[in-house]
C-alpha cells in the first residue's frame, strides 16, 4: 500500500508525497519542515498509479512554485526500494570490494 500524503499551512496545500511507512514520514517532516498537518489523501496499491497521482496533485496545488515540492514528482517510482543500493553501495546479499 503506498499513501499518498499532504502537508498543510494555514489551510493551504504546501507539499504532495507518497509513502509506504506514513508514520516513519511523518515525523520525518515534522522535524523538518516548519509547522504543519500532514494528512492522507489517498490508498493506492499501483506504484506507477501512485507517481502519476502524485505529480497530477503538485501541479494542480502548484507545490513546486508556491510550496515545499523541489521538483515536479515522481521519483518514489525510481526509488520506491526495489533496486536500492545498501550502505556504502553495496546491495544486500553481495561482498563488500573491501572484505
Amino acid at each position: 500500500m503506498i499513501y499518498l500524503y499532504s502537508l498543510n499551512q494555514e489551510d493551504k496545500i504546501m507539499y504532495i508525497g507518497l509513502t509506504r511507512n506514513p508514520d516513519a514520514r511523518k515525523n520525518t517532516h515534522k522535524r523538518k519542515k516548519p509547522p504543519h498537518t500532514f494528512t492522507i489523501l489517498e490508498n493506492i496499491e499501483d506504484v506507477t498509479e501512485a507517481t502519476n497521482r502524485e505529480r497530477k496533485l503538485i501541479e494542480e496545488y502548484e507545490t513546486q512554485f508556491y510550496g515545499w515540492n523541489k521538483s515536479p514528482g515522481g521519483e518514489y517510482e525510481q526509488n520506491s526500494g526495489y533496486n536500492r543500493k545498501g550502505i556504502g553501495g553495496v546491495k544486500k546479499g553481495q561482498t563488500p570490494w573491501n572484505k
